[in-house]
Formats: structure tokens, C-alpha cells, sequence
């Protein structure tokens, strides 16, 4: 978890130092935020489509993502991405109440990652998270640092979040 509540100067002094050299590194991208105001299916098609080639499959029902893109319309999600030459090359989605973020998912290309661009969307996200009075953000569970060789992803991607967490909870797993 992040705790919002503090002001953002304080907020990142959780961050991962590494992170905040990258993060004041000035970008040729702009970070941009889709919330639905602008009913634009083209930005969400756009994220769809780079989630598929990222992942190099379908990972989850073509309903699964209308509903997302109903919770943006609904101001219960949104969607913060980054553009090259007409083309989305970053994006995450974030679900949102009036309390907590949460983190949901996350595309980028090879170009994004060079670029660092994860780090500077999720920086945008917790500055307009701020913004809402948003009190907790989410990132999402924590893998521990003794994992399995197939599971080097989701290690991967939970050492990245943990960069920017000022609170890990632990949850017991009771197993009968």
C-alpha cells in the first residue's frame, strides 16, 4: 500500500531512490489521463490492443474489458497512458472509490520500458490520486524474495510496485 494522506513531497520519500532519479528526468512522452470525460472508445481499443501484444495472447474475456471501460465512464476507474508518434506505448489502469486505488493493470512496449514510462505513469497516478483525496492506493500483493523460477514475473512486477509502497500488509493464508 501507499499511504496518500501525506503530502507529496513526503510520499516520495517511500519511493525507491533509484526511482527518483527517473521520475525527475524530464520525458519526450506526455503522460496522459483518460477519466471518461471524453467519450473516446479509441484510447480504450488502443489500450486493449497493446495489452494483447504484449502479452502475446487473450488474456482475459472481451466483457471483462467493457466493464472496465464502464467503470471509467461511471468515474470509478481510470486509465493513464503515454503516446509515441500516434501510437499508445504505455498504459495503466487504475479502479477507484472515494477512499482507495488500486492497481489493475498494466501494458508497455519495449520502447515504454527503455523509457522508464511505468515509473512516470504511476507518479501521474498518485499525483491524481491526490487530486481525488484519495487516501490509500493499492498496488497489489507482494511477492516474497523466495520464489519459484515460473514465478520471476509476478516477483518482477511486485519488486517494481514495492518502490513505491509506504506499507506492506501481511495476510495470512490459512490452508485446510
Amino acid at each position: 500500500y501507499l499511504d496518500l494522506r501525506p503530502s507529496l513531497s513526503e510520499i516520495r520519500r517511500n519511493f525507491r531512490k533509484s526511482y527518483l532519479n527517473i521520475i525527475n528526468k524530464k520525458i519526450e512522452n506526455k503522460i496522459l489521463i483518460f477519466d471518461g470525460v471524453e467519450k473516446n472508445s479509441k484510447i480504450w481499443s488502443d489500450f486493449k490492443n497493446l495489452h494483447f501484444a504484449e502479452a502475446k495472447r487473450k488474456t482475459r474475456s472481451d466483457l471483462s474489458w467493457q466493464y472496465q471501460l464502464d467503470n471509467i465512464y461511471k468515474k470509478k476507474a481510470l486509465l493513464i497512458y503515454s503516446v509515441h508518434k500516434d501510437e499508445m506505448i504505455a498504459g495503466s489502469f487504475f479502479d477507484i472509490s472515494s477512499d482507495e486505488a488500486y492497481y489493475s493493470v498494466g501494458a508497455y512496449n519495449e520502447l515504454a520500458k527503455k523509457n522508464f514510462l511505468s515509473h512516470h505513469i504511476q507518479n501521474q497516478a498518485i499525483k491524481e490520486f491526490k487530486t481525488k483525496n484519495i487516501k490509500w492506493y493499492f498496488l497489489g500483493k507482494y511477492s516474497p524474495d523466495n520464489i519459484s523460477e515460473d514465478k520471476k514475473k509476478e516477483y518482477s512486477i511486485s519488486f517494481f510496485k514495492k518502490g513505491f509502497s509506504s506499507n506492506i500488509v501481511n495476510n495470512s493464508l490459512i490452508q485446510i
